[in-house]
């Protein structure tokens, strides 16, 4: 845990064996027992700031976790509490005095782990590529057909804008690199830039499985003077090559969607591109939507000094979604 981080606790019942939990979390740097719950208001008001029932504390309080230590035939009701609110539980022995209980109380913590969350990709001047949505549960075994590098969780993409528009695939839960810190929150209104300088708090890995619904592909590769790159003329190491290329994703200034690209003003890709002959990255001279015509791009870039002479592969990226290779000859 980040040291300058306290997390908040509530405490949900201060009887005789709550006091021993109250004690307890008191001892333990970083821990705040932030608000009690208690038919006895004085009771509670002896074990934290403040005092509430059990649902008042749940509406009034954003809380961490909350330990509940009553009698196990109310432990259903405080438990589903808690989950309805997706705040993490405590529960004192026994959990509950019948196995349905119990039962019924794993299921609806499980349950409260269903999420809806978008995450927003930008550029290194905090500008927007696109965004997709994520909607599942934060929990549970890699679902079959997933990348076997999946750590877990059975969430969907299910949209996304910019680049991403018409995005489908699926999300792992988010765990934690060595040497995390606690994720930084906050405001949807803080400038994007903010989150490159401040970053987000911590190292975290997070699988998505990505289905788009157009991905990057070279149509054709021209010489500079627009004739075809062919076995009968090749490319060169050190030439520039033209491609015509789709499913580049959207430009800027921009155009309305379904109209060709104009002349003027020129209409640059706006997602990070890249080109690779045969796997070494090349250098991108050029990336604009292609004048007159609509979803058809040009991409200028050079080949590679050192380029084998033979045939090479030729793939673009987009938005970091790669496209299939296309060869071409080389000299």
């Amino acid at each position: 845990m980040n040291p300058s981080t306290t997390l908040r606790g509530g405490m949900v019942g201060c009887g005789y064996f709550a006091q021993f939990h109250i004690e307890a979390w008191r001892r333990i740097p970083g821990v705040e027992l932030a608000a009690a719950a208690d038919p006895v208001l004085a009771r509670a008001r002896q074990a934290a700031p403040q005092a509430y029932s059990a649902e008042e504390m749940f509406d009034g309080e954003r809380l961490d976790f909350v330990d509940v230590a009553t009698r196990p035939d109310s432990h259903l009701p405080l438990v589903r509490l808690a989950a309805g609110r997706k705040t993490p539980v405590i529960c004192q022995k026994p959990m509950a005095p019948t196995c349905a209980d119990a039962v019924a109380m794993v299921a609806d913590v499980n349950r409260s782990g269903v999420f809806d969350e978008m995450f927003e990709f930008l550029q290194d001047d905090g500008t927007s590529v696109g965004s997709f949505m994520v909607s599942g549960l934060n929990s549970g075994s890699r679902p079959p057909g997933a990348p076997l590098t999946f750590p877990g969780a059975n969430a969907a993409i299910i949209g996304g804008t910019g680049a991403f528009l018409g995005m489908r695939g699926q999300a792992s839960t988010v765990t934690a690199l060595p040497g995390a810190t606690s994720i930084r929150q906050a405001s949807v209104t803080e400038d994007p830039s903010n989150r490159r300088a401040l970053g987000g708090g911590g190292l975290y890995h997070l699988v998505f499985h990505l289905v788009p619904l157009q991905r990057p592909e070279v149509m054709s590769v021209f010489h500079s003077d627009f004739t075809p790159v062919s076995t009968s003329s090749p490319a060169r190491a050190g030439e520039t090559p033209i491609v015509s290329a789709t499913g580049l994703g959207p430009t800027n200034p921009g155009v309305d969607p379904g109209q060709p690209f104009p002349a003027t003003p020129l209409q640059e890709v706006n997602s990070p591109l890249g080109v690779a002959v045969n796997g070494r990255a090349a250098v991108v001279l050029n990336r604009v939507g292609w004048p007159g015509t609509t979803g058809v791009y040009r991409v200028d870039f050079r080949v590679p000094d050192g380029t084998a002479a033979n045939v090479a592969s030729v793939q673009i990226s987009a938005a970091w979604i790669q496209g299939p290779e296309t060869k071409i000859a080389v000299q």
